[in-house]
């Protein structure tokens, strides 16, 4: 039996109109006779985890695992992007590019979840705040989703 890791695409799409949809790479491993039988577990798995709102956007990668999971760190999954941005520049669009420093400067509203019960943290943002804010967001009218009107490509 052969080691093997995968890497899939996932849309992360939320009732509360408020919430920014999240796309996931989601990295797996499992234990297979065969890339075949590896493939179709990670299949059933991704079929199995896109439920609730996440939706499998059948993006993937299938690749054998050199060693064994264990103590010893291995590689269990990669993606290789191709850019000329320096390294700054990656890591503010690719590392924190996908949450602004805060929902103004998007002209979204902030969307907020409890930190620590004392202090909020929205999920579109890094905007941390003071205060339970959580709660009176909770009071609002949450709208669905499929009413919020789609962007627009610039």
């Amino acid at each position: 039996m052969k080691w093997f890791g995968s890497l899939g695409l996932f849309l992360h799409a939320y009732e509360d109109s408020r919430r920014i949809p999240k796309y996931e790479m989601r990295t797996t491993i499992c234990h297979a006779r065969s890339v075949k039988a590896a493939k179709a577990k990670f299949l059933k798995e991704f079929a199995d985890y896109a439920q609730h709102g996440i939706r499998f956007l059948n993006k993937w990668e299938v690749f054998e695992i050199d060693g064994i999971p264990g103590r010893t760190p291995i590689e269990a999954a990669h993606q290789l992007i191709t850019t000329d941005l320096t390294p700054k520049e990656f890591i503010k669009e690719h590392w924190l590019g996908d949450r602004p420093k805060s929902c103004k400067d998007k002209g979204w509203t902030h969307s907020w979840h409890n930190i620590d019960r004392s202090h909020s943290g929205c999920y579109n943002c890094r905007a941390i705040r003071k205060g339970r804010l959580w709660e009176l967001a909770a009071n609002k009218t949450i709208q669905t989703i499929s009413s919020r009107p789609r962007a627009r490509n610039r």
